[in-house]
């Protein structure tokens, strides 16, 4: 089955699929952090789970000591990332001491893009 031609398939399987109107974008950040152990990267993890978990996001996250990708989408279905989520993440990461640099790569598609 081919994604591609999104306007050729029916409503039910687009909402399944996760596409067209139902797609779901999420975004992607890079940072580069100073933390000398892996307890100092642990917290700033568990701070920014909670972080998500109060405003309802979603995230998938790869760190260690000197860097941090993640991709963090709406846990509600069917919805995009809002600017308003995408600064209130991006601000809180400023403040953090941890993060040396932060780099916001864009939206992709959480269902169908590599992250």
């Amino acid at each position: 089955m081919k994604l591609d031609k999104v306007t050729t398939k029916k409503r039910r399987l687009r909402k399944k699929l996760f596409l067209g109107e139902f797609q779901q974008l999420g975004m992607r950040i890079h940072c580069q952090l100073s933390c000398r152990d892996l307890d100092l990267v642990e917290q700033l993890l568990n701070d920014l789970i909670d972080m998500m978990h109060e405003y309802k996001l979603l995230i998938c996250v790869d760190a260690g000591t000197d860097e941090l990708n993640a991709l963090i989408w709406p846990g509600s279905s069917y919805s995009s990332i809002s600017d308003t989520d995408k600064q209130l993440v991006l601000n809180w990461l400023e403040q953090r001491p941890e993060v040396n640099e932060l780099n916001d790569l864009g939206t992709l598609d959480v269902h169908h893009d590599h992250f």
